[in-house]
């Protein structure tokens, strides 16, 4: 999903299996925790471990899983361009801005949901 993703914004990646080549010949391993998996169950436990009803906690968990995963999909687009073009910001961006920005993000999901929806 992420190489045909990228190419929607004129970005050449190709995908083989779990590998993401770059047309700069950097070839990065996609590994589970690249996925969002991670950061998509630590919001549905917020969501379940929050006192609300059950069909409250559906709604949040409809609503915020897409997100996520939409927001790790952009994450690797990113990444991408990252690596094709400023090769050298790869591993600050890839380990420190979006491992920040996820964390921020899932507590920010979490606490709008808790009062748009949760608490209504």
């Amino acid at each position: 999903m992420t190489a045909i993703t990228a190419h929607f914004f004129g970005l050449d990646a190709t995908a083989q299996a779990t590998l993401l080549l770059l047309d700069n010949n950097i070839t990065f391993e996609i590994i589970q925790e690249c996925t969002g998996l991670f950061a998509i169950m630590i919001y549905v436990a917020c969501v379940l471990a929050y006192p609300t009803q059950l069909v409250k906690k559906g709604e949040g968990l409809l609503l915020g899983i897409p997100l996520i995963f939409l927001l790790n999909l952009l994450r690797m687009v990113f990444l991408v361009y990252i690596g094709n073009h400023h090769y050298d910001l790869f591993e600050y961006v890839h380990s420190y801005l979006w491992q920040g920005t996820f964390i921020i993000v899932i507590i920010l999901l979490w606490f709008i949901w808790i009062e748009k929806i949760a608490k209504t």
